[in-house]
Order: C-alpha cells, then structure tokens, then sequence
C-alpha cells in the first residue's frame, strides 16, 4: 500500500497544479483556511471571556481585510493592462511584404579592405513590393532575409535590414533587397538533381524567410514572417552547377597571383589593384556576369505574425544591421529608372572592375 501511494505522489506534479491556479484562486483559498484555523485554535484554547473571543475575531476581519485589499489591487492592476493591451491594438498597422522577381548574381570578386582577402561571392536578389494593409502607420518597419533549410547550417549573426522609418496607412513602396549566400549553401541546395528523391522533399532544402519588424503609432512592436521556396528550371541548375565549378577552382586556378596580389597589398595599393584587375578579366572572360532568374514561391502555412514585448525588440534588434547609406550612382531611384530593375543592378555590381555587361 504505502509503495502505491508513493508512486501516486511522484505522478502528481504539484508545480504544474500550482501554476494552473489562478492568483485569485489562490488568496482565496488562503484566506478561507487561515479563517479555518484561527477558529479551530480558537475553540482548542476556549477563551474565557466574550471580549477576547471579539477581539480575535477583529483580527481576524483586519487579517481577512488585508487580503481583500490585495486581491482588489491585483485584479485592478490586471484590468487596467488588458484595457490599455486593448488600446493599443485598436492601431494595428500590417506591413504586407511580397516578393515581386527575384534572381541570382553570378559569382563576383571582391576583397576584404580589413586584410586584402580575395574572395567570391554570391547574392540572391530580390524586388520587394510593400504595403500597409492595416489600419495605422507602422514605425520603425525593419524588413530582412536570410536562408533556412534542412541544408543551411549556418545561421547568420547578423541580419541586414531595410529600413522604413514611417509607412502610412495603404502605403506601397518597392526595394530592391540582397542575401549574400556566404557559404554557398543555397547554391548547393539548388544543385541537387537526385532523381530518386521526392521533388516535394528537395524544395524544403533551402526557403528564404522574408521578415519584418515593425511599431504602431504607440509603440507597440509586432513581427510577422512568411517562408518561401526557391524553384529553379534545368537550365538554371546546369548554371548553378557551372558557378559551383568555377567557385571551386578559382583558388587553385589562380593561386600564383593571389599570393603575389596578397604580398603587394601591403606594400603599393595601386600595384595590387593591377593584379586583381588582371585576375577579374581572366576570370570574368570564362564566367560571364548575368543575373540568373529564379521563382520564389510564398509558403502560406508558414505566415505567423505575433505581439512582442520590449526585451524580444532588444535582443532582434542587436542582430540587425542598417549598413551604410548607398551612394547617389545606386540609389533606389537609379534603379528604378530602369525598365529591367535586374539588368540595372547587375550593370551597378560590377560598373567599378570596368567590366561590360551583355
């Protein structure tokens, strides 16, 4: 008997009970049995006169009192949280992010100004279309990319973002917006061609997740995400394939003149710059620049938008970077003088190596 009432006590878990009780279900239920008690003990001593049974019942009121009181201020307290949570959601702006074309920068050579670093890289680009679909002006909108997937590992440290101080109410506003696919990652993701394997399973290898963190006109922070899957045609994964050769081999290919571009990097700025110019033409002749087209499809089971208190915007926050202003030549207006926003970006990424773009 005593081992079975052992094993029913380690089931109950008191602090999951406890947790479900209310707090005014609690003061409640403390005031009644402390009631309980001091009558109890009253009775076990017997007092001998009626004046000290008066006088014990007057405490007992001031106790009860007491608890009546802080019930009434917490539950006050409660109401008026819920009144002013009210308040404020009666503004609820709604930025709606869609990703209008998107498309692949081929690979690109650039050099870290910290330390001379030679290195390829590739972006995802995309034209974004926002509007305010709610019913306030959204504040602080914060809008960031980055790459999720069964085959993305890396999770950034950092996210850059996009940001719109005001948006009105049925405001619409486009941008263009890069991922910088730091490890190749995505691109690998896209260049699987196991035919065994479901064409349904291979699209959750690599999603972009489109975010936007933003404010209502009282401050009030939300957070809305929608995950999309990247859809690449054969001839675009035969590319893909190619720019994953070409990344491969570019530190083999060209490892007698990266050591020399490294050594004089130090020494004569200009001297190197000649180098790299040399390495870029030779390189750019067997890897044409282009912007390869891609689909981007939203996933719309994957739409969540929340409240968030002021330590989640803090901690958000910390991981995203605004960048530097871009200069006047690449400025959003630049590029939507251009019929083809694509051709216009690509002409922009590589218009300093003195390249021509077909």
């Amino acid at each position: 008997m005593a081992i079975v009432l052992k094993r029913m006590i380690r089931r109950l878990d008191f602090s999951v009970m406890f947790k479900r009780l209310k707090l005014e279900t609690i003061l409640f239920m403390i005031a009644l049995l402390l009631i309980i008690s001091s009558i109890i003990i009253y009775f076990i001593f017997k007092p001998q006169t009626v004046i000290n049974f008066t006088s014990y019942l007057a405490g007992i009121s001031t106790l009860g009192i007491f608890f009546l009181t802080t019930f009434y201020v917490i539950y006050t307290n409660r109401q008026i949280i819920e009144l002013q949570k009210q308040r404020q959601l009666q503004i609820q702006p709604l930025p709606n992010l869609e990703i209008i074309d998107s498309g692949i920068v081929s690979p690109r050579i650039v050099v870290s100004p910290e330390d001379g670093t030679v290195s390829l890289v590739v972006d995802f680009c995309s034209m974004i279309k926002m509007k305010n679909i709610g019913n306030g002006a959204a504040v602080l909108v914060d809008s960031f990319m980055y790459f999720k997937g069964k085959d993305i590992k890396t999770e950034p440290e950092m996210f850059y973002s996009r940001r719109h101080f005001v948006v009105e109410q049925n405001a619409e506003t486009s941008f263009s917006f890069s991922i910088r696919d730091e490890y190749f990652e995505g691109l690998r993701a896209l260049n699987k061609s196991d035919e065994q394997d479901c064409p349904v399973n291979q699209a959750f290898d690599v999603l972009i997740s489109l975010n936007v963190l933003y404010r209502n006109i009282l401050g009030s922070a939300f957070i809305s995400s929608l995950d999309h899957v990247i859809v690449v045609d054969d001839t675009a994964q035969e590319k893909v394939s190619d720019w994953l050769g070409s990344i491969g081999s570019f530190s083999n290919e060209y490892s007698g003149k990266l050591s020399k571009f490294a050594a004089t990097y130090q020494r004569n700025r200009e001297d190197a710059y000649k180098i790299l110019s040399e390495i870029k033409n030779d390189y750019y002749s067997k890897c044409t620049p282009q912007m390869l087209n891609i689909s981007v499809l939203p996933l719309s089971q994957s739409f969540q938008i929340r409240p968030i208190e002021i330590h989640e915007v803090t901690k958000i926050s910390k991981r995203i970077h605004h960048g530097i202003p871009l200069m006047k030549t690449i400025s959003d207006e630049k590029i939507k003088e251009s019929q083809d926003w694509k051709t216009k970006l690509l002409e922009l990424y590589f218009k300093s190596q003195q390249i021509k773009v077909s």
